[in-house]
């Protein structure tokens, strides 16, 4: 529920920039097909831009599977984290995922004005079908006409049927007909449909509904034209709105005649034909859309959406270490995958050494090097002993140079840092940095990532500060060579490979290549 909200709020800040461009540089004009386009467009416009940006963003990224939310990270996961920065961390056997009170706040809020709205809009549709079901019915042509004995019912069209009072009928009935048949014509009631719907899902946004009468406005000058090209005097027109400006109407669904801006409405009457030139001032709908994306775009605002979009109204449930725990055994030492967290363990049978540089070190200190400095890895078995060898690189601090400074200092200081999976992390992401096929990117870009992409993503939670990591590439197409006794083969015959077969293994990232070396036991 929190990705309708999320996106709600996208929508009511794009219609309203583009709203408050039409009311300032074309409501006034005389060119009502055109304008009535324009709305139709803004809509159109608000609903679908972020799907087509986040179809956009994904489109080769269409094939690619991902891991179910409920499930531990996947190989291709756990790659994406050794090439950026966060060392691996022993994560608590239990996590409980919870989302901000505020986010769910803003989703109960919205739920609760939706459902109004649903309520208010099913009340009008029984009010409205009682009143023509109320009436006589009478076939002309394309339409029918409903007689009914209401007389504060003031004359309005819905679907086939244009419905008045007996009264109207017979004081007024050319002119009610030739009006209320020109919505009919153009169909005005599709539109209704859609600005009905558009209040409702953006119930909040003030632009919504003064879109919506905008468009109504729209629809009863071309229905007054209708009117006056038929040849009726335009002055026994105009008496005739101000008899009927008062009186029930349906304001949701029906072009009722005593639509509120009569005004506006004789005024345009009056008005002459507004220049074909007039029309380039929508142009000005194209600036207003980009400075409410560059506003969207803002860090502070992304990141209050990315919240909301991930929050969720059921109770967060622990994550057991007893439930679905997946292990990866390679030799002596056991990588334990327990629900969405990670954490290493070395087996109590055998003797593992490990070396850094050449420096002989404990398994803490192991763990607590950064992956993104290591430039080669080397595991290899005899019998019942494990030797590690790590070669790290200039970027950061080994283990071994840490260590240095623990003796030193007589302190150690050592970070913690666990990796979710999106779906499971639903803590605060506000302030978080986003990489995106491994360059920095905004939480907007991330924001109109597919919702397959954003479920790839990984929530890297280290001392504090939150990364999200997402690699949008198929894992085809990722530039690492694998190299078995000499020979390159493909990723998914490396990956077959039985652990047990392997007698060493070594990483090179080096030159910024990614090489992946198996030496199989003879």
């Amino acid at each position: 529920m929190g990705h309708i909200v999320a996106y709600s709020l996208n929508v009511a800040l794009l219609l309203m920039a583009m709203y408050l461009i039409y009311k300032w540089v074309l409501a006034s004009e005389k060119m009502f097909a055109f304008n009535r386009a324009i709305i139709l467009a803004i809509y159109g416009i608000s609903l679908a831009f972020f799907p087509i940006m986040s179809l956009i963003s994904s489109h080769d990224t269409a094939d690619v599977g991902f891991c179910d939310p409920t499930q531990a990270l996947t190989l291709d996961q756990l790659m994406t984290l050794g090439e950026y920065q966060t060392p691996s961390a022993v994560a608590p056997t239990q996590q409980i995922a919870t989302t901000p009170m505020w986010a769910k706040v803003i989703v109960i809020i919205y739920l609760v004005g939706l459902s109004l709205l649903l309520l208010r809009s099913c009340v009008l549709w029984i009010k409205l079908l009682r009143t023509i079901n109320s009436g006589k019915k009478h076939k002309c042509g394309n339409y029918t006409l409903v007689i009914i004995d209401n007389q504060r019912v003031v004359p309005f069209s819905w679907l086939r049927y244009i419905v008045m009072s007996q009264s109207d009928f017979d004081s007024a009935g050319e002119m009610i007909i030739n009006h209320e048949t020109r919505h009919l014509e153009c169909r005005h009631w599709i539109d209704m449909l859609l600005t009905e719907a558009m209040t409702i899902f953006n119930w909040f946004n003030p632009a919504a509904w003064l879109l919506k009468e905008e468009l109504k406005t729209v629809h009863e000058y071309q229905a007054d034209m209708a009117v006056l090209n038929s040849g009726i005097n335009a002055k026994e027109y105009q008496l005739l709105l101000i008899k009927k400006a008062v009186g029930a109407r349906f304001p949701s669904f029906a072009n009722s005649l005593n639509h509120s801006k009569l005004k506006k409405r004789i005024t345009m009457m009056l008005s002459s034909q507004s220049s074909k030139r007039s029309r380039l001032r929508a142009l000005a709908l194209a600036p207003a859309l980009a400075v409410a994306v560059l506003i969207l775009n803002q860090s502070a605002i992304a990141a209050v959406l990315t919240e909301i979009s991930a929050s969720e109204l059921s109770a967060a449930t622990p994550q057991s270490e007893s439930k679905d725990n997946q292990k990866i055994s390679i030799d002596s030492t056991t990588i334990t995958i327990v629900g969405d967290s990670i954490s290493t363990n070395t087996a109590t049978t055998g003797v593992t050494t490990y070396y850094i540089n050449g420096n002989e070190v404990t398994k803490e200190q192991l763990d607590a090097t950064d992956p993104s400095t290591i430039t080669s890895m080397n595991v290899n078995r005899n019998d019942n002993v494990t030797t590690v060898h790590v070669t790290t690189g200039t970027r950061g601090n080994s283990a071994s140079s840490s260590s240095s400074s623990s003796s030193t200092t007589g302190t150690t200081h050592t970070s913690t840092t666990t990796a979710y999976s999106y779906k499971a992390y639903q803590g605060s992401l506000e302030d978080a940095t986003y990489i995106i096929d491994r360059q920095p990117a905004t939480a907007m870009q991330w924001v109109a990532l597919s919702d397959e992409a954003k479920e790839r993503s990984i929530v890297i939670v280290e001392d504090g500060k939150i990364s999200v990591v997402v690699n949008t590439q198929k894992p085809e197409e990722t530039e690492i060579t694998y190299i078995v006794n000499g020979e390159v083969v493909s990723a998914e015959q490396a990956r077959a490979i039985s652990p047990n077969l392997i007698n060493s293994m070594s990483v090179d990232k080096s030159n910024g290549n990614n090489t992946v070396i198996i030496t199989l036991k003879k």
